[in-house]
């Protein structure tokens, strides 16, 4: 599951970089992020705990004209 995710990601960085000086049709994008959050619980006042997650998206944007587009993400 690994290597067919990274080989995906992998090919499409290189097709977004060949194409990043012309605007066509579609456009690829990739996002990634951190996440930090703590929980304090009212009930026990010194009790707090804390998270991390890591976001990663990829969006495909399918333009209908200059000014109109359909934006398709996948988390």
């Amino acid at each position: 599951m690994k290597k067919t995710f990274y080989s995906l990601l992998a090919v499409i960085s290189l097709s977004v970089a060949a194409t990043a000086q012309t605007k066509g049709n579609i456009e690829a994008g990739f996002n990634a992020g951190v996440n930090f959050a703590s929980v304090t619980s009212t009930e026990y006042w010194g009790d707090s705990e804390s998270t991390t997650a890591f976001n990663i998206a990829g969006s495909l944007d399918f333009y209908f004209s200059d000014r109109w587009s359909l934006k398709v993400k996948a988390i």
